[in-house]
């Protein structure tokens, strides 16, 4: 790189004194330029000899003579360029300096070289072209000398510079990077020496600290057991007052309540004086009434018997003498004087006969009633039964003593007022609506209330923690739902004309769910609001066809005791009498051989269950086929729990048993598609085997001054947009959808029912009931009690169902279940601990196994469940109801 004003390879033409001038600036420009180019670092690392020196040469002006030497360059540098003058072709009249490569400082003299010795001459040219430069004095005579001479001196004061500036460049770095190791070990060590001083500090300090922080605590710690003895002391007197208070207001209360019973006995005593007064009062004035109608009998007998003897003296004078002769003597009875009067005016022997008639007929009836109560039963079941209703009835007259049963209410009111509280919403911010707004609300408000109402405090079945009740099939099949239930929000199937998209989405449903249950040609179906509508129209169905066909007037069903409620609800509406036949362990499973011993001229229907719904049990459907094919029964199958499940289980790679219209005895088969069939809640589907048993359910009105009337159910107007949602359900979910969820369903009910017999903790505490085969597993415990359990569980935010008969518990497993299975067996472990736990320590104390009950389950179906009247269940239920209802 030239040092700047340095022109090199120029053409101008140069005369002496321009090159003269031009040497002199280049000696000025290039110290300077060289002091320049080194930054602060590089200058202080040097030194201030270089600069002086460089500096001292840039403010010197160079003569001639001084142009004619170059000092020899001191340490530290050890490098320089070396370049060799060559004349090009002389006709040019130019010269150009060649770099030779490097050439060591020691080649330099020490002192000062000349030009001619610095710059040696070409082998083909020489500086001059006529003679040597010679002496200063003939290169200032001659002017070709000097231009020749001042221009090689510019090249090599140009390249000898550039050289000495680079080599003075490599020696600083070196020399920085030098001073900079040095620097950065002195400072580390001093940073060393500087921790280690802290670190002491440090360690002083927090000695200092621990010991102050010692004296502290040990100080507070007295104060605080002085304070702690003074509060002692306080919290003695201020019970021993409060205790003192307390007897007191006892006393007095004791004294008030003994007053208030003295009173008491003293009224009830005032009013037993009072209703024996008026017993006996009532009692003289009955026994007047009596004598006096006595006598006034007496005397119309009287009369009758002289009446009747004037009517015996006209036909027959001979026994009127008789009669008198009797009457006179006494020795005629009452009975034979009407007999005889009988016999004579109006035929003894029919009265007889019409009255031993009616005493056999009575015989009869109750006699083939004890048969069949024999026969169904058996004695010791008969037995059991009249203990049953004894122990019951005089259960149900001790709770209506007068002391008893105001106690009772009181329990019941407390009970029935912990319910309100908890489903009734009460307290500042909440608002009722009792009557009609006086203006309509806006859209905004109504939605803005709406989403008050959605995010109310519930159990949260959006995580997975209800059993059963919410049947999720998804946020994009509630999407589909939502529009198709838009789509016909206002539809109506009673008017198929109307709509008849409705008409034809129904019959396609129902057609769609008869292939799901294998239906033969021929058979038919219905929709329905749901399962408890569909057993109640199948259960009418079966006593209408008895009566239709049979004329039987006092009907019978038979059903398991594990099959549905809404069975018991049809025979309360239906009066038909319910025969429930037991489920005994091991399989839990309906009795058969019990069935057939309760079948008789009376029965209308047998049931079945596709699972029951307290132990997900599957009843024997089979052999109550072959049994219903033998006594030309109907055979109703319950699959609304298992409704889009059992069809799939094989197709799932799960066991099943045959339930369908497969078996010939099935006549007709409830499922609810608002189940695991995912359609929004209010579809259900009653299959019948053949048409004709689809029309004992239709009621028809033909004469009604409205118009012929007819409908095929309970309800007349329904709503088409929850069957065009069932609809569009089945149509999104399709079979491989269902076969999807059925695998994972009942895959988790598996997993359940796996952890429950196979984990360490649960399988000593409880116990599977039954075979579980789809989605509902039921256990029991024989160790705990297990209401206590369904009660954490609560308390851990799942909703499971608590039974009874035996007592259980169970979880129907969703799809949001499915979910969070893990975690439900997670809590399960921990509670069942946590209740072993409690009862070693009542065991611990002496006081027993399965202590008293503790949670709402556990009171009702621990307590009051146990009871023998059931009264006071029902009052709980009823109250409950009634709380729905409470705005």
């Amino acid at each position: 790189m030239a040092a700047p004003g340095i022109v090199q390879d120029s053409t101008d033409e140069l005369s002496a004194a321009s090159l003269r001038s031009r040497a002199s600036s280049i000696v000025t420009t290039t110290t300077k330029f060289s002091l320049e180019t080194l930054s602060q670092d590089d200058r202080s690392s040097i030194g201030g000899g270089w600069e002086r020196q460089l500096q001292g040469n840039a403010d010197r002006t160079p003569s001639l003579l001084s142009l004619t030497s170059i000092a020899r360059p001191a340490p530290p540098y050890s490098e320089v360029g070396n370049t060799t003058l060559q004349l090009p072709d002389h006709q040019d009249g130019h010269f150009h300096l060649q770099p030779n490569g490097p050439r060591e400082i020691s080649q330099y003299p020490t002192e000062a070289i000349s030009i001619s010795e610095a710059l040696p001459p070409s082998p083909t040219h020489s500086i001059a072209t006529t003679a040597s430069p010679g002496s200063p004095a003939d290169i200032e005579a001659n002017p070709q000398s000097q231009t020749a001479y001042y221009s090689n001196v510019v090249r090599t004061l140009d390249h000898n510079y550039t050289a000495s500036i680079e080599a003075l460049r490599q020696q600083h770095a070196q020399q920085l990077a030098m001073t900079r190791h040095d620097i950065d070990q002195a400072y580390r060590a001093q940073w060393k020496a500087k921790n280690r001083e802290i670190e002491k500090i440090r360690e002083e300090a927090a000695m200092a600290k621990d010991l102050e922080v010692s004296r502290l605590r040990t100080e507070y710690e007295s104060k605080f057991h002085k304070l702690e003895d003074q509060v002692k002391e306080l919290e003695r007197q201020a019970v021993s007052r409060e205790y003192e208070a307390v007897k007191a207001e006892w006393q007095a209360e004791e004294k008030k309540e003994i007053s208030v019973e003295r009173a008491r006995h003293e009224v009830e005593d005032l009013w037993e004086k009072r209703w024996n007064d008026r017993t006996r009062v009532e009692n003289d004035e009955r026994q007047v009434s009596k004598l006096q109608k006595e006598l006034c009998i007496n005397n119309a007998v009287q009369r009758r018997e002289d009446c009747w003897l004037r009517c015996i003296e006209d036909k027959d004078p001979a026994l009127a003498s008789s009669i008198t002769h009797e009457r006179t003597h006494g020795v005629l009875s009452r009975w034979n004087w009407v007999r005889k009067k009988c016999e004579v005016c109006h035929g003894y022997h029919d009265l007889s006969r019409l009255r031993n008639l009616l005493f056999i007929l009575f015989l009869l009836r109750w006699t083939r009633k004890s048969i069949l109560q024999l026969r169904g039963r058996g004695p010791l079941g008969t037995i059991a039964d009249a203990y049953i209703f004894l122990r019951r009835y005089s259960y149900s007259i001790f709770l209506r003593l007068p002391g008893v049963r105001s106690k009772v209410q009181n329990q019941v009111s407390e009970a029935i007022a912990k319910i309100e509280g908890q489903l009734v919403p009460s307290g500042p911010g909440t608002s009722r609506y009792l009557t009609l707004p006086k203006e309509g609300w806006t859209e905004h408000q109504v939605r803005a209330e709406l989403g008050k109402l959605e995010e109310m405090k519930h159990t949260r079945w959006e995580d997975g923690r209800v059993s059963g009740a919410v049947y999720h099939g998804g946020n994009e099949l509630i999407k589909v739902q939502s529009e198709a239930f838009e789509r016909f929000m206002v539809a109506n199937p009673i008017h198929p004309d109307v709509f008849p998209g409705v008409r034809k989405m129904e019959a396609e449903i129902v057609a769609m769910v008869l292939a799901l249950f294998n239906a033969p040609p021929g058979a038919a179906g219905v929709t329905s609001s749901g399962g408890t509508e569909s057993i109640l129209m199948a259960c009418m169905s079966a006593r209408q066809k008895a009566y239709t066909e049979r004329g039987v007037t006092e009907p019978e069903m038979i059903i398991p005791e594990t099959s549905h409620a809404a069975f018991h609800k049809a025979a309360s509406y239906f009066k038909i009498k319910l025969h429930v036949v037991a489920c005994p362990p091991p399989t839990f499973g309906v009795s058969i051989r019990a069935v057939s011993r309760l079948i008789n001229s009376n029965t209308i229907l047998l049931v079945g269950s596709a699972p029951n719904f307290p132990h997900g049990i599957i009843d024997d459907i089979a052999a109550l086929s072959r049994l219903a094919l033998k006594r030309r029964l109907p055979l109703h199958v319950d699959c609304c729990l298992g409704s889009f499940l059992m069809p799939f289980l094989q197709r799932a790679g799960f066991p099943s048993e045959p339930f369908d219209f497969s078996l010939g005895g099935v006549t007709s088969i409830s499922c609810d598609t608002h189940k695991y069939g995912f359609a929004p809640k209010g579809n259900s589907t009653l299959l019948y085997r053949t048409a004709a048993l689809r029309t004992y359910q239709y009621f028809i009105l033909p004469d009604w001054s409205g118009g012929v009337y007819g409908s095929i159910g309970i309800a007349g107007s329904r709503p088409g947009a929850l069957i065009a949602s069932c609809w569009a359900s089945l149509m999104s979910v399709g079979e491989s959808g269902y076969i999807d969820s059925c695998h994972s369903i009942v895959g988790t009910a598996k997993k359940i029912e796996a952890a429950i017999r196979e984990d360490p903790v649960l399988k000593n505490d409880l116990k599977i009931i039954g075979k579980p085969l789809v989605s509902v597993v039921a256990f029991t415990s024989p160790t705990l009690n297990i209401y206590d359990v369904a009660d954490s569980m609560s308390a851990k935010g799942w909703h499971l169902n608590s039974l009874q008969n035996p007592p259980a518990m169970h979880v129907a497993v969703t799809m949001p279940i499915v979910k969070v299975v893990d975690k439900f067996l997670e809590d399960l472990v921990a509670v069942v601990e946590e209740e072993k736990e409690r009862e070693r320590v009542r065991v611990a104390e002496g006081k027993g196994k399965k202590g008293q009950a503790r949670g709402d389950s556990a009171a009702l179906y621990g307590v009051a469940g146990s009871l023998p009247d059931k009264s006071v269940v029902v009052q709980l239920a009823g109250g409950f109801l009634d709380t729905l209802y409470k705005a």
